[in-house]
């Protein structure tokens, strides 16, 4: 194989996220305790820590989107968290902004979403109350069963880590 060829291959495998699962089933399962969620959208790479709300909890995700062709529906909700305890919206985004072109890093997927997809990652977060965050977030990561989480709700635990 030319050189060339290999080092394409090498690069697009870089970009490879090979558990993206689908589940039609998983999104029928859906059942909101919150309904209905509020979503507010911001391009990561271009908004500052400070115009996201310091004191305002609930879950977040991250959505890779390439905008490219004017195309008005693509998009890959990748990650889902959540903003509970002391942590709110804005303590939470700022730990991901320090992921970018960090020396040192415990969380690799998560380095790897930033830094891979930086320009083309969206932070959406959606308030919620302390008492249903955390189910939220459960369920949320059952319907989307997202990629670069590595912690699901212990009834999928067991089948996510077969990918």
């Amino acid at each position: 194989m030319p050189h060339d060829l290999l080092t394409a291959i090498d690069e697009l495998r870089s970009y490879e996220l090979k558990d993206v699962i689908l589940s039609t089933r998983a999104w029928a399962a859906w059942r909101p305790i919150v309904s209905p969620l509020s979503w507010q959208i911001c391009h990561f790479s271009k908004t500052p820590a400070t115009a996201i709300p310091n004191t305002k909890k609930g879950v977040y995700t991250f959505v890779i989107q390439p905008g490219i062709a004017e195309h008005p529906l693509c998009a890959y909700l990748v990650y889902v968290g959540k903003a509970a305890g002391r942590d709110g919206f804005r303590d939470r985004y700022q730990k991901y902004l320090k992921e970018y072109k960090s020396d040192h890093t415990t969380r690799p997927k998560i380095y790897q979403m930033i830094n891979r997809w930086y320009e083309h990652l969206w932070f959406c977060y959606a308030e919620a109350t302390d008492p249903h965050i955390e189910t939220l977030e459960d369920e949320l990561l059952k319907a989307f069963l997202p990629p670069m989480n590595t912690d699901y709700p212990a009834e999928i635990s067991a089948p996510m880590r077969a990918f």
